[in-house]
């Protein structure tokens, strides 16, 4: 009877530690960050810096470096989880909307209203769970969600992948979300750089050379090009008058899954292998010049 009695005790225990552990104070997340019409690279980052209560939760206060102006953009975000889910607070309508949830099954789906600032009203997104997997990071066993987001408001049929991992978020951007009703042209993540907190600890994907470089030795070049993109079977990589460039090729969740050293202008990989979606890749050559952008893999 101890014996059941303690598992019992041990189950709520743990079930509450979940229930607390999506962004802790001190947790933070940095990304690559482009711009539209430039080559400049920089980074974009937010930060759990405090407890507070809004509405009867228990929320965390999230603070930014301005997150993407084309779509949920705040200095300032306030999030809560309950049973695998977490929301955040939409202060245009005062509710909290849903942001992930971490209980969903395959096919299955949920929607997420947020305002935009660039036609200052409210969207809808469809997020549809196309499959779901498990990856191990620092000792942790997460739940990954690979996720289709559809805009409801847009007759365009315009949809884009990403990924969701249990206690990080989607490795886009926190708030990996995005309007279509009008044409926007500003800043946009290349993806999950870093992330760490008192309790996971510190974890690097390797998309980038640091957490928070400034983009000086990080620009993209117009001589270097990529066809086609997107792709089904394989990729050229045109690096011109260029030689002696280590390509390294990321999925969305910031994983390695491939490494090639190019010696001459023209250079191709195949992919018919890779699963369908959105991956980042780095030209580094030998003196330290970093080279970055992305394809799309139907």
């Amino acid at each position: 009877m101890k014996k059941i009695l303690l598992a019992f005790i041990s189950i709520c225990f743990l079930t509450n530690l979940y229930a607390q552990d999506f962004a802790p104070v001190g947790a933070k997340w940095h990304y690559t960050e482009n711009f539209a019409f430039s080559g400049d690279v920089s980074y974009l980052y937010a930060e759990s810096v405090a407890d507070t209560v809004i509405k009867g939760k228990n929320c965390k206060k999230l603070i930014s470096n301005g997150g993407l102006g084309c779509g949920y953009h705040s200095f300032q975000d306030y999030i809560y989880n309950q049973d695998s889910a977490v929301y955040f607070y939409l202060a245009a309508t005062d509710t909290f909307q849903l942001l992930y949830d971490f209980k969903t099954k395959k096919d299955s789906s949920w929607i997420i209203v947020f305002s935009t600032d660039v036609s200052s009203c409210l969207d809808t997104l469809k997020v549809t769970v196309d499959s779901i997997s498990y990856v191990n990071i620092n000792g942790f066993n997460l739940k990954q969600l690979w996720v289709i987001y559809k805009p409801l408001n847009s007759d365009l049929g315009y949809i884009y992948p990403s990924t969701i991992v249990d206690k990080i978020g989607d490795v886009n951007y926190l708030f990996n979300l995005n309007t279509y009703r009008v044409a926007c042209d500003g800043n946009f993540s290349q993806g999950l750089r870093c992330y760490q907190d008192p309790q996971f600890g510190f974890y690097n994907t390797g998309i980038a050379s640091s957490c928070d470089y400034t983009g000086v030795n990080e620009l993209k070049s117009d001589e270097i090009e990529i066809y086609p993109n997107p792709a089904k079977d394989y990729i050229n990589f045109d690096i011109g008058m260029y030689k002696d460039f280590q390509l390294s090729v990321y999925n969305s969740l910031g994983q390695a899954i491939l490494q090639k050293d190019f010696t001459s202008g023209n250079n191709t990989i195949y992919i018919q292998n890779f699963k369908q979606g959105m991956y980042y890749y780095t030209l580094i050559n030998d003196k330290g010049k970093v080279i970055s952008g992305k394809f799309l893999k139907e």
